[in-house]
């Protein structure tokens, strides 16, 4: 029986000051609306993947020593492609108007399977992720070349100008903003509530007095109250 009044006090609680919830949801995903759509530049994804060849013999068969050895290059010399040697030749070829490391920031390396590796590259700018993405492999083979002794990079799948941005997600971060403004809603519902001292109920009376209420007398206007009032108007 309490849970069921509880339940209905907080019903109340909601209807009463439930228009707070209301306009914080509304100015939330308007802003929210506003900064994914307007002012948040979207960012593409451009990726490209390639071998590096580690064996001199073509017409040699690639073995299992041969694969762990790839794997352990590309491990070793992975960095090589942010560093400032690689980045400012990629700027150069370009022609960029990007420092190094906005250059190396934007460059993210991993392994696939052995000697195979991919390349991604965020940019606000869909065709310079693609000029990068593609670039990587022609600066890097050649600095790979030179400092491991191997045959060079083999391009698999080169880079693409991506079509669709991957961030920001719009419609997450939408529905983020209302979460939020749905929690904090509440929080300040409950305060509200919580600060207001006023006794409206008889259960209110109780809880202040301790006496249970035996009974509640109407209150209704006569016709010498109305006249009082309109006395007290004037």
């Amino acid at each position: 029986m309490n849970e069921a009044i509880d339940l209905k006090e907080y019903l109340q609680i909601f209807r009463k000051r439930g228009w707070i919830i209301a306009v914080l949801v509304t100015i939330a995903v308007a802003i929210s609306g506003i900064l994914n759509f307007f002012v948040i530049e979207p960012v593409y994804q451009a990726e490209l993947t390639f071998m590096v060849n580690f064996n001199q013999n073509e017409n040699a068969q690639i073995t299992k020593e041969d694969m762990e050895y790839g794997t352990n290059l590309v491990e070793k010399y992975k960095p090589i492609i942010k560093s400032r040697k690689v980045t400012s030749q990629i700027k150069k070829n370009l022609n960029l108007n990007m420092s190094q490391g906005e250059i190396g920031n934007a460059i993210q390396i991993n392994s696939i399977s052995g000697p195979v590796m991919s390349v991604t590259v965020q940019s606000t700018n869909p065709k310079i992720a693609k000029d990068i993405a593609n670039e990587v492999p022609e600066v890097f083979g050649s600095e790979l070349k030179r400092i491991a002794k191997v045959d060079g990079i083999e391009v698999i799948d080169t880079a693409v100008i991506p079509t669709s941005p991957i961030s920001p997600n719009k419609i997450k971060n939408m529905m983020m903003a209302a979460i939020i403004a749905i929690v904090i809603g509440i929080f300040i519902v409950f305060l509200l509530d919580y600060l207001d001292n006023k006794i409206k109920t008889p259960e209110d009376i109780e809880a202040c007095i301790g006496i249970p209420v035996l009974g509640t007398v109407l209150y209704y206007e006569t016709g010498d109250n109305k006249k009082s009032k309109k006395n007290k108007r004037k």
